[in-house]
């Protein structure tokens, strides 16, 4: 089941990934959660995998795609302003949901760091590869789960 995504294993997650289903940039704020931890060069990194645990996996996040943005720490502090774009995934032969940050207020150097996709299941959940581009090259480093947060 879709809704059951934090106990697929990866190869689970890699599959449903690469499921060839039309992708639309989804509307509306999407509360995350981190599932796996991929076997790349950047996730086993000693200062990026810290650096991304502390952010994805011990706060909260999530993504608002009407303001096209991340959100941290409840919603209190949003970064990341990013385009979304659908296409063919630049991690994986399927179609995804690209999130370009050339429009982000972030230094620089940071925005060329960052590359994540999203892959849209369902009107309230996506499954994400969030990434980071090293030599000029996007290399995906964990899944997570985004879940629609009830209008309020």
């Amino acid at each position: 089941m879709l809704s059951e995504l934090g106990v697929k294993t990866l190869a689970e997650l890699e599959a449903l990934y690469a499921e060839d289903r039309p992708v639309r940039p989804p509307r509306g704020r999407f509360e995350g959660k981190l599932l796996r931890w991929l076997d790349t060069p950047p996730a086993r990194h000693p200062l990026w995998r810290p650096l991304l645990a502390l952010m994805f996996a011990a706060s909260p996040f999530g993504v608002d795609f009407d303001a096209r943005c991340w959100f941290f720490g409840g919603t209190r502090f949003q970064a990341g302003r990013f385009e979304p774009r659908a296409g063919l995934s630049r991690f994986r032969d399927a179609p995804a949901i690209g999130l370009h940050y050339q429009s982000s207020r972030l230094p620089g150097p940071i925005k060329a760091l960052l590359y994540d996709e999203v892959k849209p299941l369902s009107e309230d959940l996506c499954l994400g590869l969030g990434g980071l581009v090293r030599a000029g090259k996007p290399e995906p480093v964990f899944f997570f789960e985004l879940r629609r947060v009830a209008s309020r």
